[in-house]
């Protein structure tokens, strides 16, 4: 879901420019930094997931430097519009410029502390009130997690496939949470002793792509006939 990138939409000047007239102005409302934190725990604990997993996930979809702690922490008041990443100040700011981003043909939206795309869960939400509401947003990301994970049997792979089932995209984005959740240093040992630099073959094999490979073991050798003009491949 986090695809932070220089805004090349036509409407993103007319959006920050209508945000930062007097009649837009709203009164900052900066959260303290522990805001997702906290709804993410919360979340987690509710569910029984993994302590600090959405937390981790949080840090990679909206983190931000708070200069106060020097660390970085899920923020709520985070847009990303068709790839192009938005940081607020305040929850009013954050739903205004959602608001404009619909009303100009924005194709997917992210929004809150976990990035929840409004677009692909059209129904996460009653209103963007609540969707950007750091409890919401990390109840309704938790219980995502925990339906990829029964899908799968496995938390590395929900991990990937909360940002996509592709593999390209999923194992990197896989490895930044996994680094994230390494460095808050709570990972359990079956999740933690995974090598983060390898690939996660359970993901490669939910590719598309590897669903129509054909691999024959001299237990299961087809008849020759069955697979005219087809190489035979035999594993150990």
């Amino acid at each position: 879901m986090n695809r932070f990138m220089r805004c090349l939409l036509p409407f993103c000047a007319a959006i920050l420019t209508a945000l930062a007239t007097p009649a837009a102005a709203l009164p900052a409302l900066s959260p303290p930094p522990a805001t997702c934190t906290a709804a993410g725990n919360a979340a987690e604990a509710s569910l029984g997931l993994p302590a600090n997993i959405l937390v981790s996930i949080g840090m990679v979809e909206s983190g931000r430097y708070d200069p106060f702690s020097r660390r970085v922490t899920p923020w709520p008041w985070t847009v990303n519009i068709d790839g192009a990443g938005h940081y607020f100040d305040s929850k009013q700011d954050a739903v205004a410029f959602t608001r404009l981003a619909q009303s100009s043909g924005a194709n997917d939206i992210d929004v809150g502390c976990f990035q929840v795309s409004l677009k692909y869960h059209a129904d996460a939400f009653p209103d963007l009130d609540t969707a950007f509401d750091p409890t919401a947003n990390a109840t309704y990301a938790a219980g995502y997690l925990n339906r990829l994970k029964s899908q799968t049997g496995s938390w590395n792979t929900a991990i990937a496939d909360y940002h996509s089932a592709v593999p390209d995209l999923g194992l990197p984005y896989q490895r930044r949470v996994l680094a994230a959740w390494h460095g808050i240093g709570s990972v359990p040992s079956a999740i933690g002793d995974i090598n983060i630099e390898a690939p996660d073959p359970v993901v490669i094999m939910q590719a598309p792509a590897a669903r129509l490979v054909k691999v024959f073991t001299m237990e299961n050798l087809p008849p020759v006939s069955t697979r005219p003009g087809m190489p035979r491949v035999i594993t150990p």
